[in-house]
């Protein structure tokens, strides 16, 4: 998976301050080594409007280099914020991300629309549950034991497991939804 998460003040050299243009460029040099692209949505939130156009800009790119899209944008919200971020993201007339990434912080119902959307697209729900980061401990329960390599150990806690056990593709010639 292709990481984007472009800096105006670090761009690819020719891009000059064009996100856009920096995010083919790296599409184009990794790309074909890749099956998806996760573009970091706040790096592109940043920029205001500019910012929301290079992003559909890249996805666009994306698809056409034949990538899958995980928008990696870590929403979690009352049930009717929710909705709107999930149609924003997944729903046709939106970014339309093969798949989103969710925070579970304001509990089950604040990802149940998201879960909904999803399903409705064809598109899959990725949620945030263990971090290497020792400073979430307090919000998430207990932050994940770092490897030697530094990496953060992949585990589940029972609401995790809940959640994990769906997945719905938009392309599912690649990924498999579990059955109902």
């Amino acid at each position: 998976m292709l990481g984007l998460d472009p800096d105006p003040a670090r761009l690819w050299p020719g891009s000059g301050d064009d996100v856009a243009a920096h995010c083919r460029a790296v599409i184009d040099a990794a790309g074909p080594a890749c099956v998806a692209v996760k573009p970091q949505v706040a790096c592109f939130e940043r920029l205001g409007a500019a910012g929301w156009q290079a992003l559909h800009e890249t996805v666009a790119h994306a698809r056409a280099a034949g990538l899958l899209v995980l928008a990696d944008a870590k929403r979690g919200d009352i049930d009717i914020s929710a909705q709107r971020y999930a149609q924003a993201f997944l729903a046709p007339g939106g970014l339309e991300a093969d798949a989103l990434t969710v925070s579970p912080y304001l509990g089950a119902d604040s990802l149940a629309p998201f879960i909904d959307a999803a399903r409705a697209a064809g598109a899959g729900v990725l949620r945030t549950c263990r971090t290497s980061s020792s400073r979430t401990a307090g919000a998430s329960g207990s932050a994940a034991r770092s490897s030697s390599t530094g990496s953060a150990r992949r585990g589940r806690t029972p609401a995790s497991a809940k959640w994990a056990r769906w997945w719905a593709p938009r392309r599912p010639s690649i990924w498999r939804a579990p059955a109902s």
